[in-house]
């Protein structure tokens, strides 16, 4: 054998005896290290995390319900809006059987026509008040 192969086989132990002691010493540090912090972090972490998505649940709950409420106005001023088209027809119809039949009765004499007029003036101070509120739900 030469001086160079004892020297290379030399070499390859040393290097294997250290890479030995490194895994030793490596594994001992992990050993060493305490994870109890490490998880006390993680859980406070996920803890936050679910307060967060919590809150923004919430928020999200509350949107709805305020929606609905919008929804809600805006389906009687919808209702309330139909109700009025169909006293103007009525007052129409009225009308207009007053004139065929040539009746002396003034229009603001005939007490059913005021009366129609009447509610049809109702309804509308009622969808004002429900499009003011329409407003104020949105913010």
């Amino acid at each position: 054998m030469n001086k160079e192969d004892d020297s290379s086989k030399h070499n390859q132990w040393a290097v294997k005896e250290k890479a030995k002691d490194l895994l030793k010493t490596g594994k001992k540090k992990i050993e060493d290290i305490d994870l109890n912090p490490i998880w006390k972090k993680t859980k406070e972490e996920l803890q936050s995390a679910a307060k967060v998505i919590g809150k923004g649940t919430e928020k999200a709950a509350e949107k709805t319900v305020s929606f609905g409420k919008k929804a809600g106005f805006q389906s009687q001023v919808y209702v309330n809006q139909l109700k009025r088209q169909k006293g103007f027809v009525e007052l129409g119809e009225r009308i207009y059987d007053l004139m065929r039949h040539n009746s002396p009765a003034l229009v603001l004499d005939d007490t059913k026509a005021l009366k129609m007029i009447k509610k049809i003036m109702e309804t509308d101070k009622e969808t004002q008040g429900l499009k003011k509120k329409v407003k104020s739900s949105k913010k």
